[in-house]
């Protein structure tokens, strides 16, 4: 009976010691402790702290693009950017805002272009690997390309991880701009700067690639003679091989923006026109190595309608000089059986072909015609006679 009594008591004593032990941990648990020491939870302090700090001293690339005009020249602190290209020839990456550690998180509305040339290493990301979409953080400065309201980052320098120096060096940017490029930097601004010229002159430019590129001149004036071969859909979505000889009037370097002649700085090379898209005529139609004045990147601003009509009236007054009356074609004119009439069987912005012959016949040839530097159209030769 004693030890019935004794046993009783130590299993009262053991439940009373579990009791205490068991609320030990659950207090321990609540305030976070667990047994273990505090500096986990300091830790996790200081890395919330860390975020909402980066996050008031990056830059919003939505609110970047939503707004481009007032950050213009701004330095900017960007990112996390997840790359999705490269573009080595010309020294950019293709970036969207990343929205999660997996290559296909981010958000594509958000696309903008970095480039890499005025970074002190350059290199790195030349040869930066992108088929894993890596990414970064950017220090750098927006742009605007020419002639397009779209921007770029003109970054100063990159990083896979935020860098906290940046913000000291944005309140002193001064010291971190990059210096002026040299002429092999000039030349890669010239080519790109060509390419996106010839991108707003193609009717579907986003399937546009380019396949050779080459600065034939430069003049004593600034002026550059570019040629670029590219492959892009027409209007029917087909995929065709077209090259241009572009002449940019003049460069920017610190801007990254270019001026050129909408008539006549952009050549789509045909080899039905092959006689007059020399590189001597269309130096000539430019200006080559003269002084420049307003007319080389300010044309004339005429209709379609007006600029068809002076097409017209020069063919017909091209064949009054030829002892022949024509008459145009309605909405101009009202011909009649027998008539000799014209019509515009192809124009562009300096170039037109144009048809005569007799009213409701078949029979016609061809008149060529050119925009000169005074903004009027000029006979250059007969073609397709007796057809």
């Amino acid at each position: 009976m004693k030890i019935m009594i004794k046993n009783s008591a130590s299993l009262q004593s053991f439940r009373l010691q579990f009791i205490i032990v068991f609320a030990i941990l659950i207090v321990l648990s609540l305030s976070g402790c667990s047994g273990n020491s505090t500096e986990p939870v300091s830790s996790q302090k200081e890395s919330i702290a860390d975020n909402n700090q980066q996050a008031k001293e990056i830059t919003s690339l939505r609110l970047v693009l939503s707004n481009s005009a007032s950050y213009v020249d701004q330095d900017v602190i960007i990112g996390p950017l997840k790359t999705m290209g490269n573009e080595l020839k010309d020294g950019y990456l293709r970036t969207y805002i990343s929205t999660g550690s997996k290559s296909h998180e981010y958000d594509v509305d958000t696309g903008i272009h970095v480039y890499y040339k005025n970074t002190p290493d350059k290199a790195k990301w030349v040869d930066l690997y992108c088929d894993d979409n890596p990414t970064i953080y950017v220090y750098g400065t927006i742009k605007r390309y020419s002639n397009s309201d779209s921007i770029y980052i003109d970054a100063i320098e990159i990083s896979k991880k935020y860098e906290a120096k940046w913000v000291e060096q944005i309140k002193q940017p001064s010291s971190t701009k990059p210096k002026e490029p040299d002429q092999s930097s000039t030349d890669e601004l010239v080519i790109s700067l060509a390419k996106s010229v010839v991108l707003d002159n193609l009717k579907a430019p986003g399937s546009a690639h380019f396949l050779a590129s080459e600065i034939l001149d430069k003049d004593n004036y600034g002026r550059y003679f570019v040629k670029l071969q590219v492959d892009a859909q027409n209007s029917f979505g087909a995929l065709i091989r077209k090259t241009y000889y572009v002449v940019l009037q003049s460069i920017d370097t610190e801007n990254r923006t270019c001026t050129y002649n909408p008539l006549f700085g952009v050549n789509e090379i045909d080899s039905s026109k092959s006689y007059y898209y020399t590189e001597e005529n269309i130096k000539k139609s430019n200006n080559w190595n003269t002084p420049k004045n307003k007319k080389d990147v300010q044309p004339a601003s005429n209709t379609d309608s007006d600029r068809e009509l002076a097409v017209l009236t020069a063919a017909s007054e091209y064949m009054k000089s030829q002892g022949l009356s024509v008459v145009l074609l309605e909405p101009y004119g009202a011909p009649t059986v027998g008539d000799i009439v014209v019509s515009i069987y192809k124009m562009e912005k300096n170039y037109a072909e144009v048809l005569v012959g007799q009213y409701l016949s078949e029979g016609y040839y061809t008149l060529i015609f050119t925009l000169n530097l005074d903004g009027k159209w000029e006979f250059k030769e007969k073609v397709d006679e007796s057809i």
